[in-house]
């Protein structure tokens, strides 16, 4: 009897602890891009949604953008002039770490689609465009900054990995964010 009403009180306490940190969390971040192999750097863009299931752990839907880069002789030596852009579909588990009440660390790794789009004078692309759709991963860090319970402002490094580059190669955002919760 005693290790049943042990188990129960363990079991409550720990599921209201859970339940205290649930939440539905969204951000956007903006920072620099570079790709692959580019001595350019970029623009890029990201929007996520999330759910916290406690302080530790919780699932994200994200959405990546790099801005149009001029890309030199990726395809071939002979075609120094092609430009680029890409997009990135993901799902995503969060590991967190809090320091305090206010400041934690997380990291980040996903799956979901890339979509690039390249255009230029060469032979491989038809009337000068190429687009593909192709499988990705990522996985990055960062830390958030909480300045109350429902606002945080984010500082994290992204890399994303496109299965088949086209051209493009893995992009990585260094961005600065802010995320909201309801």
């Amino acid at each position: 009897m005693r290790k049943l009403l042990l188990s129960l009180a363990l079991s409550g306490t720990f599921l209201s602890a859970m339940a205290a940190e649930n939440a539905t969390y969204y951000g956007v971040n903006a920072g620099l891009s570079d790709v692959d192999e580019q001595d350019k750097v970029g623009m890029g863009i990201s929007a996520n949604i999330g759910y916290q299931f406690n302080k530790y752990m919780g699932l994200e839907v994200n959405y990546a953008y790099f801005s149009e880069q001029n890309l030199y002789g990726t395809v071939t030596p002979a075609t120094p002039q092609i430009s680029g852009s890409s997009s990135f579909f993901m799902g995503a588990v969060k590991g967190m770490l809090p320091i305090n009440d206010m400041f934690g660390l997380y990291a980040k790794i996903g799956a979901g689609a890339s979509y690039a789009s390249l255009s230029g004078e060469a032979a491989a692309f038809a009337n000068g465009n190429s687009t593909a759709w192709t499988p990705a991963t990522m996985i990055g860090g960062g830390a958030e900054w909480k300045l109350s319970d429902n606002f945080g402002i984010v500082l994290e490094d992204m890399v994303y990995v496109a299965s088949s580059t086209n051209g493009l190669g893995n992009s990585n955002l260094l961005s600065l964010g802010v995320n909201f919760r309801f």
